[in-house]
């Protein structure tokens, strides 16, 4: 999904599995889509920039 990415969260933040992680808006600040926890753990990394593309990578989690 292709949009304005916005999370709370950051990198040693501890997260579970089906926990919402944050959204993606369009460029009106309209929630287009909410982001599910896939597993609980630990974030790693989480992208800088807050427009994102399709199939982009917006954070890491380690299990």
């Amino acid at each position: 999904m292709q949009g304005i990415f916005h999370s709370d969260l950051k990198a040693g933040d501890y997260i579970k599995k089906g926990q919402e992680v944050g959204f993606i808006s369009d460029i009106f600040g309209k929630k287009i889509k909410t982001l599910i926890a896939p597993e609980s753990g630990e974030i790693l990394y989480k992208i800088g920039t807050p427009p994102v593309n399709n199939g982009e990578t917006l954070m890491c989690i380690g299990y």
